[in-house]
């Protein structure tokens, strides 16, 4: 009943095509005089199995918000930055409840790219995901990254983050990095194993890895 009620508007398109031949934009020629069955058919399957709702985690400095700008360019789906919906102005936190209220919003929203960690709410969105990009990249890339980013953006602000919110040399950030394995690593890989059975889930090690995978990526949704 759920599946049927998510994709109801797909399904009232396969009916009003069987039964009055109305055209689809994938193929303005069909009509009812030339109703092609099995290539609508492979049309509903990928509809079916597309992914509207993609999480991207992983440490800070992995390049989260950059993957999800590039995935964004190539679909036509809505791109929420966590950062952007924790941090008020002037690196003003929100109230924990009000962010798990907040992100629970756009979760249930049918189709959006959401970056971030935040470990409070990353059960509400590896639930409602229907792919989950993890990027395991070793804590010292991570720290590299994040420092380097510190020093080209210094006193800037970044587009994944609110405005008002300065780029800055930060240690306890750095550390929280460097931590980062220890702490969250093997609690993410428990709840990725037990979604891998209904989830689409691309894990990745290495930027290179993600590199050739973006390049296909158009394909794989």
């Amino acid at each position: 009943m759920l599946l049927i009620f998510r994709y109801r508007s797909l399904i009232v398109q396969v009916w009003q095509f069987l039964n009055y031949g109305i055209s689809l934009d994938w193929n303005a020629e069909v009509g009812r005089s030339n109703r092609s069955y099995p290539i609508y058919i492979i049309y509903f399957l990928f509809r079916l199995i597309n992914m509207d709702r993609i999480a991207i985690i992983g440490s800070a400095g992995s390049g989260k918000s950059t993957l999800a700008i590039q995935i964004a360019k190539l679909v036509d789906i809505p791109l929420f930055h966590l950062d952007r919906l924790f941090w008020k102005p002037g690196w003003v936190e929100t109230p924990k409840p009000e962010f798990s209220l907040i992100v629970e919003e756009v979760a249930s929203k049918p189709r959006w790219i959401i970056d971030g960690n935040y470990s409070r709410t990353i059960d509400i969105r590896l639930k409602a995901a229907d792919m989950i990009i993890f990027l395991d990249f070793s804590k010292f890339l991570c720290l590299f990254t994040a420092i380097k980013r510190s020093f080209q953006n210094r006193n800037k602000d970044r587009p994944d983050i609110t405005e008002e919110c300065k780029e800055k040399f930060d240690m306890e950030f750095y550390k929280w990095i460097w931590n980062f394995p220890k702490r969250s690593r093997q609690k993410i890989i428990s709840a990725l194993s037990k979604l891998e059975d209904h989830k689409k889930i691309y894990v990745f090690k290495h930027p290179k890895e993600l590199k050739k995978w973006i390049e296909e990526f158009p394909n794989l949704i």
